[in-house]
């Protein structure tokens, strides 16, 4: 999709000034002094080092660091990991998954890792486990799970679940973790914890073991937990299609959408007749903007048709099908959702919700001038107006203009009546502040709202600030926690690279939203 309208591409110009490229290619801006010379320093001066001023020779030391591969330089690498800049301490994360050194793993097992005070220090180590392909004691985690911070028991639990996917649980599994996650899916405080204290447990329990876990979780009072049993009947959609589409039939009916659209793609995946009955009619019924159009793009890519919402060509095509039907591998790849004129859009972006968040970038060349004196801001503050005029009265919004430290016009969806709007619309165009490109704490704070099931982000597709920086890494955590949230991200990048956008993709495609480049 490309959007004619002048002087939007130059909102942005550059990629943020340290963003994530290809290894081997400089970040725009950057002094090549600052990172030359890393390679010949001794690990007294790497120490030093790891607390520049500039965050790219930090980032730099964590690296020359690795490659020197000894015991002191992994401690400074796991040091890495409460680097107070976002960039080094991803790049630490990422980095301790090659960790082999058994001096500096009990470092990383200690104080200093999964027993830090740093709860972010936790989620990293929690996390970087999965990660690991020389294997991870079943006894050690099994302690850890016990942490107090849920964030850091859900990464802990995701870990589990790879870890065991790829035969790199060692130690008695079964005795170590077999009670730890029963019970943490039955009673744990949190509904995505419970969720993942499922897919655990179905990563090592028999699949009668799981699938008697899973109906109970699918009836647990926490949305999240229901989300987590819709995922696992996903996962067992080749495997037992009977069963997944018992567990996801139920799901779809779910009082809470998220899960509705949770169980949406469990359907897909089990991809049957019966499934695609399913699908049909909650689409006659279903009430929500979301989960509609996310069922009209399931069946689209099961079918390999182009009808939307109306119902009743999905059901005479579904009439026509054989029982044993299955669809064609091609009829999914590549598709694209044919959603019509959209008659609601944001930037050319199509807005399929009516509980949608707006996250806009603020930071870089947006409050650089064009030739014509016309304002990049303000060019984008005429895209958010016309969106925001034309929202149905129904529709649920808020407006999230982000840089160091996101602050949200409201703490919750407003309805989209003319006094909201308006107000929406002055807070916007009342945004002086200027920073870094806060992104993936922009991210959370509109996740803080359960009604939002849609996150629109108008970027140039570079974090330049926060805590998360790699956006690799981000897409990943992003992904795992929309497990038991279902929200669909839609992104409209201005003049992002290939390889920015190649990230913006994966993270759309995997929940069901678009990744559209504004070019003129």
């Amino acid at each position: 999709m490309k959007l004619q309208a002048a002087g939007l591409l130059a909102v942005f110009g550059l990629a943020a000034m340290g963003a994530d490229l290809p290894q081997g290619v400089a970040a725009p801006g950057l002094a090549t002094h600052a990172v030359d010379n890393v390679k010949d320093m001794t690990l007294k001066e790497l120490a030093r080092e790891l607390y520049s001023n500039d965050e790219a020779r930090r980032r730099a030391v964590i690296n020359q660091c690795v490659k020197l591969n000894t015991t002191d330089s992994w401690k400074l690498v796991i040091e890495g990991l409460a680097n107070d800049k976002g960039r080094p301490a991803d790049e630490a994360q990422l980095k301790l998954a090659l960790l082999e050194d058994e001096k500096a793993l009990k470092m990383l097992w200690g104080k200093e890792g999964l027993n830090s005070k740093d709860v972010l220090v936790r989620m990293r180590v929690a996390e970087l486990l999965g990660r690991r392909e020389m294997g991870v004691e079943a006894e050690f985690l099994a302690k850890a799970l016990g942490d107090k911070e849920p964030d850091v028991r859900r990464l802990l639990l995701w870990s589990v679940e790879r870890l065991a996917q790829g035969g790199h649980l060692q130690g008695d599994v079964q005795r170590e973790l077999f009670k730890p996650l029963l019970k943490m899916a039955k009673k744990d405080r949190d509904g995505a914890v419970r969720g993942a204290a499922l897919l655990a447990f179905g990563a090592i329990a028999t699949p009668e073991e799981a699938m008697d876990l899973a109906r109970l979780i699918a009836a647990d009072r926490l949305q999240a937990a229901r989300c987590g049993a819709a995922r696992f009947g996903q996962a067992l959609g080749e495997s037992d299609p009977v069963g997944a589409l018992s567990l996801l039939g139920n799901l779809l009916s779910d009082e809470s959408s998220n899960v509705r659209r949770a169980a949406v793609d469990g359907l897909e995946a089990v991809a049957t007749k019966s499934g695609v009955g399913l699908m049909i009619a909650r689409l006659e019924v279903e009430e929500r903007e979301r989960v509609r159009w996310a069922l009209v793009d399931s069946l689209q890519r099961l079918s390999g048709r182009k009808y939307r919402l109306d119902v009743r060509p999905w059901k005479l095509w579904h009439e026509k099908l054989a029982d044993d039907w299955k669809p064609e591998s091609s009829s999914s790849d590549g598709h694209e959702a044919d959603r019509g004129e959209a008659t609601v859009a944001f930037a050319g972006m199509p807005i399929l919700s009516d509980r949608v968040c707006f996250l806009i970038d603020l930071s870089g060349s947006i409050w650089t001038k064009k030739s014509d004196g016309v304002l990049p801001k303000d060019v984008v503050g005429e895209e958010l107006q016309k969106a925001l005029d034309t929202l149905p009265e129904g529709t649920l919004f808020n407006v999230i203009p982000y840089i160091n430290d996101p602050v949200p016009w409201q703490d919750e969806l407003q309805k989209a009546k003319s006094k909201n709007v308006e107000a929406a619309k002055e807070f916007y165009s009342d945004c002086k502040s200027r920073g870094a490109g806060n992104v993936y704490d922009a991210i959370q704070l509109a996740l803080v709202d359960p009604e939002v099931d849609t996150i629109i982000i108008l970027t140039d597709g570079a974090p330049s600030g926060g805590h998360r920086w790699n956006l690799d890494l981000m897409v990943q955590l992003l992904t795992e926690q929309n497990r038991y949230r279902a929200v669909t991200y839609d992104a409209l990048l201005v003049g992002a690279s290939d390889f920015l956008t190649k990230r913006w993709l994966d993270l759309t495609k995997a929940t069901g939203g678009e990744c559209t480049s504004i070019e003129l």
